[in-house]
């Protein structure tokens, strides 16, 4: 079968509307006046490609086990450097910027989103505007985060992204980073 990527690209090539925000199996929009909200606030700034929002990590079943929000709103393009990108599932793309910067690169398995986002907000430099809410809530423990092999097998993706993307990052800093990060969400 297709692959996660595959699949996104299939579902961006047959959209017929100007905004793209993709949605992953266990994740939902916070409510129903999210995509309305959205709107709203792309009507009173058209002139960005890509629009961020949060997002609020729940555990299991219950939406009310927060385990973490996780703000766009201190995201500067740098980060991606450190290997912290905004989250993707709030992220709202207009069509035109797939069609000029290109699609998910579907030979990634696991970190075609950050390679996505390093070659738009970082490459590209593509301007982004934070929308002020929670947007979606996502469930943890996705197929980006069991063990330390996939840990690995994500840090080697990413710095493929890295050097496919012609960008030179300090792999001892990021490394530093990314163990930091870990530590800090796990309660």
């Amino acid at each position: 079968g297709a692959g996660i990527y595959q699949s996104m690209n299939i579902g961006i090539k047959a959209s017929t509307g100007d905004l793209i925000s993709i949605l992953n199996s266990d994740d939902i929009y916070q409510n129903e006046k999210t995509i309305e909200t959205v709107i709203n606030l792309v009507n009173q700034n058209p002139d960005y490609p890509i629009y961020l929002g949060d997002v609020l990590y729940f555990k299991n079943t219950s939406f009310f086990d927060i385990y973490r929000y996780y703000k766009a709103k201190n995201f500067k393009r740098w980060h991606l450097k450190i290997g912290l990108m905004p989250p993707h599932p709030p992220s709202f793309i207009k069509k035109s910027v797939y069609e000029k910067y290109g699609l998910y690169d579907d030979s990634f398995k696991i970190a075609g989103d950050f390679e996505l986002m390093l070659r738009f907000l970082e490459k590209h430099n593509i301007r982004s505007k934070y929308i002020p809410h929670t947007l979606v809530n996502m469930k943890v423990g996705g197929a980006s985060n069991n063990g330390l092999k996939s840990k690995l097998d994500i840090l080697k993706e990413e710095f493929r992204a890295f050097d496919q993307n012609e960008m030179g990052v300090n792999k001892l800093y990021y490394i530093f980073h990314k163990i930091k990060k870990i530590k800090e969400f796990k309660f």
